[in-house]
């Protein structure tokens, strides 16, 4: 199994942020996908036609936790971010563990690609 660490830094405040990574009608806006999402701890997530699907273990606006499976996963990872408020702008760092060996490089550029990506880009417009 990998891990990944990921930091970015988007000129939002963190409760955009949290906003945008719970809100499922946000979350649609920036991916582009129906998106499901029980923003509490125990409730349930899916992304990208239930390509990426998992549980929620912890949400707090500075940290969430998530029990996080790729379709083709057997066993899931294990996904935290936290928030760090800088005022307008948002340190958000990704821990990613529990990564099978052969996804690695595809799980780092759809951190970046599809899912950081067009979150950024949603408060740059």
């Amino acid at each position: 199994m990998k891990s990944l660490i990921k930091e970015y830094r988007i000129h939002a405040s963190i409760d955009e942020i949290f906003e945008a990574l719970t809100d499922p009608e946000v979350i649609e806006e920036w991916s582009g996908n129906y998106a499901e999402m029980d923003a509490r701890p125990g409730g349930k997530f899916s992304f990208w036609e239930g390509s990426i699907y998992g549980v929620n273990k912890e949400i707090s606006k500075n940290k969430i936790v998530q029990s996080w499976y790729d379709e083709s996963w057997e066993t899931p990872s294990k996904v935290t971010i936290t928030m760090e408020d800088g005022g307008d702008v948002t340190l958000l760092k990704i821990v990613h563990i529990n990564i099978p060996d052969g996804s690695l490089e595809s799980t780092r550029e759809g951190w970046d690609l599809y899912y950081m990506g067009p979150l950024i880009e949603m408060f740059e417009d």
